[in-house]
């Protein structure tokens, strides 16, 4: 039988409010407030170590009120209560298990979560003084709170990366698609290559064929010539002979002089014997073969370099043009005025190529030596010639890349991106495929990639150039449009 609630209420006011059990040998401090000697005692005992520095005087747990000296009084009445209480409950307990599961509902009130070693404790216990210990039920609400918070990131997190995902498996196909597409163009332009080189190999095994007729037609003739010659002689040396058998002086001497005239030629006449054919020319088919067809080759390459020439009414005041209109270079105060017109750049410092292109593949290279900086690229027509500080990107009708300080390589997208090259360029070339929609850059030496730009062209493009500021005289050197290979 369970123990009767008032039994309960009284002793609940008789516990410790330390170690929360019935009173064992209680003390009273000066401040009124009750403890188990030994619990106060070991309390005080361990408050320097848990508060972190020392103290004057001990304080009471509860009020904190300093008890000097750590003077107490034994309490011998609360004592004898407390004893009667312990002795009430025992008797009027009936089952174990009801007993143990009212004690942890009655703990269940007096426990705290101290989040700072995340464990579950007794109010005012000595090992937690100073740390943060909640109630149960807002312990359990502030956890619910960042468990729910991170479930919220979490789940975000993971429809990011399965939009991410989503995203990157829509790409497989379009990646398959352009790598055929890719090795499409490809194999069309090797396709073209190889059928130039049969072609040109064809066409020189044929020229060798050809020579080799020649050689062999003269060389029969030779033959026909000496067999011709050989029977001749033999005719010549059979009547010599005959004559030689005459015995009779007078017979032979008659006519000998008509006779040697005819049939004794002198050694200068008898010097018509063929001379050996000649061979097959080895510096023809025997010389530097590929690259005499490399040198032939150039002109139906597709693209080959271009002729590519400056607009002299597109440069800016300061650019001055040579009179070829293949260079162009910047003066601070240059000795000719330009007219103004509606073409010609105002504020923006460079100046356009005089092809402009609204289809196929074109190709040009322009000479920047050790310039320290220069802008290389196109332009569409309707650039904004005259206003200040225009932008050089797509959206502003420019597709080009920078040089600055002998160095730093932009390409002026959007966002403009830092180009990390291998090798300072001495040549650049540029690439456009007005309906492929590509301007691409190399080093034209190597033909290198650089950078390349994509987009849509919907009206005539024009060879853009600036040779950049002339900063301490490092960088007066003109830009050079190089003239088609020859």
């Amino acid at each position: 039988m369970a123990a009767p609630t008032g039994v309960e209420d009284f002793a609940e006011d008789l516990r410790c409010s330390i170690c929360l059990e019935l009173f064992s040998d209680p003390v009273i401090l000066e401040c009124g407030h009750n403890y188990c000697q030994a619990c106060i005692a070991r309390y005080w005992a361990e408050i320097p170590a848990n508060g972190g520095e020392d103290v004057p005087h001990p304080t009471c747990p509860e009020c904190r009120r300093e008890i000097p000296d750590g003077k107490f009084t034994v309490n011998r009445v609360l004592g004898q209560l407390a004893q009667k209480a312990k002795e009430s409950l025992s008797a009027h307990t009936s089952d174990e298990d009801t007993k143990s599961d009212e004690n942890d509902e009655e703990m269940q009130g007096d426990q705290l979560f101290c989040s700072d070693d995340g464990c579950l404790v007794r109010a005012l216990q000595p090992e937690h003084w100073g740390h943060r210990c909640l109630p149960l039920d807002e312990a359990v609400e502030h956890y619910k709170e960042i468990l729910s918070a991170a479930q919220t990131s979490l789940e975000s997190k993971a429809q990011a990366a399965k939009s991410l995902q989503d995203q990157s498996a829509q790409k497989v196909p379009e990646i398959t698609a352009q790598r055929l597409r890719l090795e499409q163009h490809l194999s069309a332009q090797f396709i073209e290559l190889h059928q130039w080189l049969q072609e040109k190999e064809a066409a020189m095994r044929r020229e060798i064929r050809r020579e080799e007729e020649l050689l062999l037609s003269e060389l029969e003739r030779n033959q026909r010539n000496g067999q011709e010659q050989i029977r001749a002689a033999e005719e010549q040396v059979a009547k010599i002979q005959a004559w030689l058998d005459h015995q009779d002086p007078e017979i032979f001497l008659k006519g000998i002089k008509a006779f040697t005239d005819k049939y004794c030629p002198t050694e200068e006449k008898g010097s018509t014997l063929p001379v050996v054919s000649r061979g097959f020319s080895l510096g023809q088919f025997k010389g530097p073969i590929q690259y005499l067809v490399w040198r032939e080759m150039l002109p139906f390459l597709r693209p080959s370099p271009g002729l590519i020439t400056l607009d002299p009414s597109t440069n800016h005041p300061n650019l001055v043009l040579s009179q070829d209109l293949a260079s162009v270079w910047l003066e601070d105060n240059p000795e000719e005025d330009v007219p103004d017109g509606p073409e010609r750049f105002s504020k923006t410092v460079c100046v356009l190529g005089a092809q402009g292109f609204t289809s196929g593949r074109h190709y040009w290279e322009t000479v920047v030596g050790d310039k320290t900086s220069w802008d290389i690229g196109v332009a569409k027509e309707s650039v904004n010639r005259k206003e200040a500080k225009v932008t050089v990107k797509p959206s502003n009708g420019f597709w080009a890349i920078w040089l600055r300080n002998g160095s730093e390589y932009k390409a002026l997208d959007s966002p403009s991106k830092q180009l990390s090259l291998q090798a300072r360029p001495q040549k650049v070339g540029v690439y456009l495929d007005y309906e492929g929609g590509q301007v691409s850059f190399y080093d034209a030496d190597t033909m290198a990639h650089i950078y390349t730009f994509s987009d849509v062209f919907s009206e005539p493009l024009y060879p853009m150039f600036s040779p950049g500021v002339n900063k301490d005289g490092l960088n007066a050197e003109p830009l050079h449009l190089l003239p088609p290979r020859a």
